[in-house]
């Protein structure tokens, strides 16, 4: 019983990633959102050992690699930023129309969002996996966690590209 509220919590966090530093804004929201995520993945990993400890090195390995990528796009994405700062006024200069404008920087945020893009496969694993723990089918939610390991190792793979 307790292994399905820890889930249920992972599942929620896995569902809404961000909303308490939206909430909260600022500094102090960024902190409470770290805490947050620190305890999921503490929760998360907790069920990879219960479950799968055979993966839990994969587990470990795939979780880190993510957060090194993501400190490595989030500096990217102040540089992306003040790029798309000076190509906005580069088209002011040029005496674009606000129509046109627009039509450039969809195109610019395209183009990058090719590159990374959103993946909406997360939600769809973490409803599986709430799924199996609520049915308590231990085969399922060996599955899941497999299959949210490789959509993470993916998805490490797609960031590592960008």
């Amino acid at each position: 019983m307790k292994n399905m509220w820890l889930l249920i919590g992972l599942v929620l966090a896995l569902c809404l990633p961000g909303f308490v530093s939206a909430a909260q804004g600022g500094e102090e929201g960024l902190r409470q959102h770290e805490r947050f995520k620190s305890q999921k993945q503490q929760e998360l990993m907790g069920l990879v050992r219960t479950y799968t400890p055979e993966k839990v090195r994969e587990w470990e390995a795939a979780l880190k690699e993510r957060d090194r990528i993501k400190q490595k796009l989030h500096k990217d994405y102040k540089k992306d930023r003040m790029e798309l700062l000076e190509l906005k006024k580069s088209w002011k200069e040029q005496n674009l129309s606000d129509a046109e404008i627009r039509r450039n920087v969809q195109a610019w945020r395209k183009s990058k969002q090719e590159i990374g893009g959103h993946h909406r496969d997360r939600k769809k694993a973490a409803q599986e996996l709430k799924h199996a723990i609520e049915r308590r089918d231990e085969g399922e939610i060996k599955q899941s966690l497999n299959d949210m390991l490789k959509r993470i190792q993916r998805r490490n793979t797609e960031l590592e590209k960008r």
